[in-house]
């Protein structure tokens, strides 16, 4: 029987080491179906519930990433990301989508946290409300007004205002991109956008899952967007993509 051993996790800023979650004992049944090759071939997952395996359903090509984005596996390599707000990833090293919501007067994508562990974690927004671009939170209704696909592929250009970070934002960046995209799509679109803005940066409930009294709460607090003009303010968006989608 193997003995139970940890996942260290890199903990960025903190620059330290620490365990993240136990490895379950062979003693166990098998809990999860091979990514690739189905239900009739017991698999060992690498990676904790709440994480899934970079690149887990490919045949043969390696996982390339900077450390930064992902962390150790269970057999020592940095290859398990943090499971994707709107998913959840049960510990079988691969996410799957919150199910939309098909209850009348709340049809739509759920949310979730990033890190969800179960399907019990993806909740429903309430009848006038919907998921954010992000799918983390619950927000108002904004696909009257906006084009949710140009303004999703638009989010995804974003780069961070330091060019070493590439396109992973800031919790205030996010903000930041959400508003100019908005803008790029419709004067109509920023007007919903911006009040979202302007919910989010002030000092209330968020309407992020789990984050109130959190760092990344007092980052969108602090934050200098401009919920009304939504300048480029530093980061840039892929010309090339969004000329394809006007």
């Amino acid at each position: 029987m193997k003995q139970a051993c940890w996942l260290l996790a890199l903990r960025l800023g903190a620059g330290q080491v620490v365990p993240a979650a136990p490895r379950p004992t062979d003693s166990q049944p098998c809990p999860c179906p091979d990514p690739i090759y189905g239900e009739d071939i017991c698999y060992e997952p690498v990676c904790p519930p709440g994480y899934f395996r970079c690149c887990a359903t490919c045949y043969e090509a390696p996982c390339y990433g900077l450390k930064k984005d992902l962390e150790l596996s269970w057999r020592g390599i940095y290859e398990c990301i943090l499971c994707e707000p709107g998913d959840y990833c049960d510990g079988c090293d691969t996410f799957k989508k919150c199910p939309d919501n098909t209850q009348p007067t709340r049809e739509g994508a759920r949310v979730s946290r990033a890190g969800s562990t179960r399907i019990a974690d993806c909740e429903s927004c309430a009848a006038g409300m919907e998921a954010s671009f992000r799918r983390d939170r619950c927000v108002e209704d904004y696909s009257h007004v906006c084009n949710e696909e140009f303004v999703q592929r638009c989010i995804r250009s974003c780069k961070a205002e330091e060019p070493s970070r590439g396109k992973k934002l800031t919790p205030c960046e996010q903000i930041k991109c959400e508003m100019f995209c908005a803008k790029l799509w419709s004067d109509d679109c920023a007007v919903v956008v911006g009040r979202i803005c302007r919910d989010l940066t002030t000092a209330k409930d968020s309407g992020v899952i789990g984050v109130e009294g959190s760092d990344t709460q007092a980052d969108v607090l602090e934050c200098d967007v401009d919920c009304d003009f939504a300048t480029r303010s530093g980061f840039v968006v892929a010309v090339a993509i969004l000329g394809l989608l006007l």
